[in-house]
């Protein structure tokens, strides 16, 4: 799989540790997810998507992870997300224009 350098460059600036809880905003077809599922053993990262067809993307790419706990993904606006008492000690968003 072919991975864009924006995307490489944004999960290694993240430094992500195996115990991270991340939240990814507009995760599209899920690459980030893929490079950061493989670093985590006990984190988790929580990726969130407006489109449909991006977190069914996400999904099929990311089968094992999700399998195994470590990637959960929603189609959820960024407006109406509501993390309930999730705490994540890194949020971040890669090509993501947002306006209310």
């Amino acid at each position: 799989m072919q991975v864009p350098e924006r995307i490489r460059w944004a999960v290694e600036t993240l430094a992500v540790e195996p115990g991270d809880r991340l939240l990814e905003i507009g995760g599209g077809p899920g690459v980030a997810a893929s490079l950061i599922c493989e670093r985590l053993d006990r984190g988790r990262l929580f990726l969130i998507d407006r489109s449909a067809t991006a977190i069914e993307r996400t999904r099929r790419r990311n089968r094992k992870h999700l399998a195994s706990g470590r990637l959960a993904a929603e189609t959820v606006d960024l407006a109406d997300f509501d993390p309930g008492k999730a705490k994540f000690n890194k949020v971040f968003a890669v090509n993501v224009f947002w306006r209310s």
